[in-house]
């Protein structure tokens, strides 16, 4: 439950500024133990006091102290630990970064009757209720004891300042689905705010396309807010808010949507109004009878008895129907599925409708919650879904599920395939060249029916130089050819040339890129050499250059510059110990480059330029790269570059996370491999090496004040969840205790001095708190058997986050093949045929898995999706055609060179060959690669649908109590009545 609902308090602030301020630090206490530390494989570190801060504790102020190992339960705290309160320091300014924090009045502190609290991190004591905006000032005794039975060698004092806890209220989540039955309500968090007056509008239906349309998607914040060091983020009354509807919103913008909507409910909310804590209410929107109409409504909220210019606002619509979309170029598949139950729903009535809510095609789901529109959708806005009283829509103009994360890419996904090739792709003005064109379909054979193509050649600044239709050659190989003739005013810079089958289309088929210079090919080498051996302390790698013209006299007396960068490299070794990380994350950021002194080349065309580089604070390897540049006497430069290795240590630690991208399982152990290696990869055993894993935890706020008005931001403060001393003598698996959330691993080398530092998350959506993005969780796929030939079986293994239900295509330029099967955690198999027909028979094919998780009320499980893609390839390698040139090893000017080309897949049978002789120092100067067919027709092709669904705006579950009404509709027949 914790999990999920972190994602929204998160994200609201971070992309609009309005969140469930603080929430993550209230929910955590109460989310399961730890799991066992039994198989950590380290030895536990020195018991120490770490540190006091202030916490939240079940949503009020705390405060927490901290040690290295976990505390004997047994013990009498009250006994051992001491608490005073005092008047806190000056506390820094928020609008001035300079400031800073002044330590609290010791005269001030007055003994406290202290109650202490264990927490689920037995690491960590809390002292809870906690005076809002006071000084806290601890004392340990040293008797104070760990379940090792270790104690403090002395006793020790801390202080920490509670935080302030001003009045405020805010919607608890920005999503705006609220699963039918299952929330309890609408969400409202409030701090020291006993009751809320809200109004509630509904969105007519024929405006619901164009209101989503206006407050989906996601831009750019405003600009016009300000931030300060704690990732504080308020906005003037223009931001992002206004028109995603979510947070703080200003009357004016409510006012715009008279037009569409109609106010039919007005009412005041009793909250939970204990003081000093953030508490959670739910406005029970469900049982209201004037809300019960579907449709979506938003809700706005305001303070009693106080006025402004803004209110809290959301938006959302009640709903079992959770809508799974698969868009293609000419056909969409709509998958239903209860968010209940996580079953399929059929008999759901679909249209698609227009701007104007008209709708413009209908379906009917079958029993597998399965329908099919077919034809493109240019004029559809959005998808409705209706069975009995209930609604659901999902905007087509939504951003797609971001699946930047899965291995979903390649060459473009098409149809119609065409290759366009050129000897080389750098020019001048004036000349003429031959562009030549291959067209094959999905599965990169020659078309039934070859059509002519329109070839347009355009300039640097889009306009076209000339538009031609060409024929195919009378072959009938699928090949086409066309003169380029570049006029001899031709402007310099990029240039393209488009193809396309259908000459009206708006985007060309296929489109390969250009250059017009005036240039000369290259006429010198540039030779560089120097030490291979990684480079140790400080940077000093002599480089040895040789220049000479390529006709063999040496550049002498040409000038040479050179520069000299440095980047982190996380993986030295990738080749010997492939998925391991070295250094620290915080190294990511620290690139430099210099610039260094010209040097003249002697008269043997040689010189020696040494690359310096200050790296004396990195703690990670770093790649030093040193680049040359060697003008000839024009000024043209012919350009090498070297690059060589830096390690701050002559051994160093390194990692490999045993969990894919960055992203531990929830609520389990996170599994490392620890090796200790130097620069050639020799193990070397370590003895006292200091493990720490610590939970980096953000308690965000959400205030209002006079002269800032609304405003978000959060506070950042470290717990300690394990500490280790780890023993090397070989390859050791570390499995260190994880919940949801953001954490660091931290392993320090005694011998060296240097740490490796790896950041990463717990429970999938943890990322979100970070980098909020329309990210699907993962589900774990794995193919058996590819590449594959039509009759084939794969086998499909799939292992999802969580038992369920999910959804299993097959998909090329559509859905090819759909089964739902019950799928679990433990992993399921399933057998996927490989069918021979036509639509099966291409490059792009791919198979997917959604798994649905059902909401639960019991638990505060809230529904979900998870997402799995793994590419389906063919086997095509009786298709690749192994192509020979013999050539003679030296030329004769104008003279004919004869070539002998062989191809022995192609023995007796007709062929076109294109052949170019180009010259070498005029391909150096792009890098200009040999065209390759085969890769483009039968290698890997990108996914080529977008996946839409509602998943990702789900209102979250959360623990809380129901808002009582004051007056509004009939709450005042209900207080008579009671």
């Amino acid at each position: 439950m914790a999990s999920r609902l972190v994602r929204a308090a998160v994200a609201a602030v971070v992309v609009a500024g309005a969140a469930a301020a603080g929430w993550w630090g209230w929910q955590r206490s109460q989310q399961p133990e730890l799991p066992s530390s039994t198989e950590i494989g380290a030895e536990e570190a020195a018991f120490s006091f770490s540190e006091c801060k202030a916490r939240l504790l079940d949503g009020s102020p705390a405060i927490a102290v901290m040690f290295t190992q976990a505390l004997d339960r047994k013990q009498d705290f009250a006994a051992l630990l001491t608490a005073a309160e005092g008047t806190p320091g000056k506390k820094a300014d928020p609008d001035d970064p300079s400031s800073k924090a002044g330590p609290a009045d010791p005269a001030s502190f007055k003994p406290l009757a202290a109650r202490w609290v264990l927490g689920d991190n037995p690491r960590v004591v809390y002292l809870p209720f906690a005076t809002p905006d006071r000084a806290y000032r601890i004392t340990m005794n040293a008797g104070l004891a760990s379940h090792s039975g270790a104690k403090l060698a002395t006793a020790q004092t801390c202080e920490a300042a509670s935080e302030a806890m001003p009045p405020s209220f805010y919607f608890a989540s920005r999503g705006l689905v609220l699963p039918a039955g299952q929330n309890g309500g609408l969400p409202v968090v409030s701090i020291n705010t006993p009751e809320v007056d809200v109004q509630f509008l509904r969105v007519k239906p024929e405006s619901l396309p164009a209101f989503l349309e206006q407050v989906g998607g996601r831009r750019e914040r405003s600009g016009r807010g300000s931030t300060d060091e704690e990732g504080d983020y308020y906005y003037d009354g223009y931001g992002d808010n206004q028109r995603r509807l979510k947070g703080t919103v200003g009357g004016w913008a409510l006012d715009e949507l008279r037009a569409m909507t109609d106010s039919v409910y007005l009412t005041r909310f009793k909250t939970d109004d204990r003081a000093n804590r953030r508490n959670v209410s739910f406005l029970p929107v469900e049982k209201i009878k004037a809300l019960q109409e579907p449709g979506i409504y938003i809700a706005v909220m305001s303070q009693p008895g106080r006025f402004g210019w803004d209110y809290q606002v959301t938006h959302y619509y009640v709903t079992d129907i959770g809508l799974h979309l698969r868009r293609h170029a000419a056909q969409l598949d709509v998958f239903t599925t209860s968010l209940k139950s996580g079953t399929a729903q059929s008999g759901v009535e679909l249209s698609l409708v227009d701007e104007a809510g008209k709708a413009l095609a209908q379906a009917q789901t079958d029993g597998d919650g399965h329908a099919v529109f077919t034809g493109r959708s240019d004029k559809a806005r959005a998808v409705m879904a209706r069975k009995g009283s209930e609604m659901s829509i999902l905007s087509l103009r939504d951003a797609a599920l971001d699946l930047s994360e899965f291995d979903a890419t390649g060459h473009p996904s098409r149809s119609n395939k065409l290759f366009v090739y050129a000897g080389r792709d750098l020019y001048r003005p004036g000349e003429n060249f031959q562009v030549s064109v291959l067209s094959r379909d999905a599965d990169g054979r020659v078309p039934a029916k070859l059509l002519p193509l329109t070839l347009t050649i355009k300039k640097p600044d889009g306009s076209k130089l000339v538009e031609q239709l060409v024929q195919p050659g009378k072959a009938g190989q699928g090949y086409f050819q066309q003169t380029v003739a570049l006029p001899a005013d031709a402007p310099t810079g990029g240039w393209t040339v488009q193809a396309r089958i259908d000459p009206a289309a708006k985007q060309p088929d296929a489109q390969w890129a250009f250059k017009v210079e005036e240039f000369l090919p290259e006429r010198m080498k540039l030779t560089l050499t120097a030490p291979e051996a990684p480079l140790l302390g400080e940077v000093n790698l002599p480089v040895q250059v040789q220049g000479d013209y390529l006709y063999g006299a040496p550049a002498a007396g040409n000038r040479l510059q050179a520069t000299v960068s440095s980047e982190r490299l996380t993986n030295p070794l990738a080749q010997k110990l492939p998925g391991f990380l070295f250094g620290d994350f915080a190294d990511d950021k620290a690139k430099t480059r210099q610039d260094l002194a010209d040097v003249e080349l002697n008269a043997e065309g040689k010189a020696e330029v040494a690359l310096t580089a200050n790296l004396s604070e990195r703690c990670s390897p770093m790649r030093v790269r040193g680049a040359f540049s060697l003008l000839e006497s024009g000024g043209r430069p012919v350009v090498r570059s070297i690059e060589r290795t830096w390690w701050p240590a002559p051994a160093l630690v390194a990692i490999r996370p045993l969990f894919d991208r960055n992203v531990a399982p929830e609520g389990g152990l996170a599994g490392f491999e620890v090796v200790r290696v130097d620069a050639s990869g020799a193990f070397k055993p370590a003895k006292d090496l200091k493990l720490t894993l610590t939970y980096e935890e953000r308690q965000w706020y959400w205030r209002y004040d006079d002269g800032r008005g609304w405003h978000s931001g959060f506070n950042t403060s470290d717990e300690l969840v394990e500490a280790r001393s780890l023993k090397l003598a070989a390859k050791t698996t570390v499995n260190l205790p994880v919940k949801w959330g953001r954490y660091r691993l931290e392993i320090e080398d005694p011998e060296t001095n240097e740490t490796l530092r790896y950041g990463f998350y717990a429970g999938y959506g943890a990322q979100d708190a970070d980098d909020i993005g329309n990210r699907p969780d993962r589900v774990q796929l794995q193919l058996k058997g590819s590449p594959f030939k039509p009759g084939d079986t794969a086998h499909l293994s799939i292992k999802p986050p969580h038992d369920g239900e999910a959804i299993v295509t097959v998909e090329g330029d559509r859905v090819l093949w759909s089964k739902r099967v019950g799928v679990k955690a433990s992993g399921t198999d399933l057998d996927i045929p490989v069918s021979a027909d036509a639509a099966w028979q291409r490059q792009d094919l791919y198979v997917t898995v959604a798994a649905f998780r059902p909401g639960s009320e019991g638990d505060r499980v809230t529904p979900a999706r998870a997402l799995g893609l793994v590419h389906l390839p063919l086997n095509r390698e009786d298709r690749k055609l192994k192509v020979a040139l013999e050539a003679p090893a030296k030329a004769v000017p104008s003279t004919p060179l004869p070539i002998k080309v062989k191809v022995p897949q192609l023995a007796g049978k007709q062929a076109i060959v294109t052949v170019s002789a180009v010259d070498v120092g005029i391909l150096n100067i792009t890098n200009y690669k040999t065209p390759e067919p085969a890769d483009f027709f039968f290698g890997k092709h990108r996914y080529g649908a977008d996946i839409l669904d509602l998943y990702g705006r789900l209102i979250e579950k959360m623990d809380g109590n129901v808002a009582q009404q004051r007056f509004g509709g009939d709450a005042g027949k209900r207080d008579t009545q009671s």
